[in-house]
């Protein structure tokens, strides 16, 4: 299985303490995700979507950060981009940062 990259595992991050909280709350974890969404002002099928692309949007970032307590670089961390063609990726790249990276399909608007 490959790894998460970075900005997803962050998001990992952020859903396992939006659970944890809830269930604090509440006594259960079931509707947890409907509830971050609410607190944070946006529908739970743009938080399960960011969570298969691009990690949470910067523009939520500072309201993820109020309702979890997590540091913006536990909800976002600082990455690059890097626009290469997939054969120099794969002939240039150490396979530690291969395993990490994401491919997107041309035209692909980043998060």
């Amino acid at each position: 299985m490959k790894k998460r990259p970075p900005l997803l595992l962050a998001y990992d991050r952020v859903i396992t303490r939006a659970r944890a909280m809830y269930a604090e709350q509440f006594g259960k974890t079931r509707g947890s995700e409907t509830w971050f969404a609410e607190q944070i002002g946006t529908s739970r099928q743009n938080v399960d979507n960011w969570g298969k692309r691009s990690g949470i949007p910067k523009s939520f970032v500072d309201k993820v950060c109020k309702i979890t307590g997590l540091k913006k670089s536990e909800v976002r961390p600082a990455t690059i981009l890097v626009e290469v063609t997939q054969e120099d990726w794969e002939e240039l790249a150490p396979q530690k940062l291969i395993d990490q990276a994401t491919i997107h399909p041309k035209g692909h608007k980043y998060g």
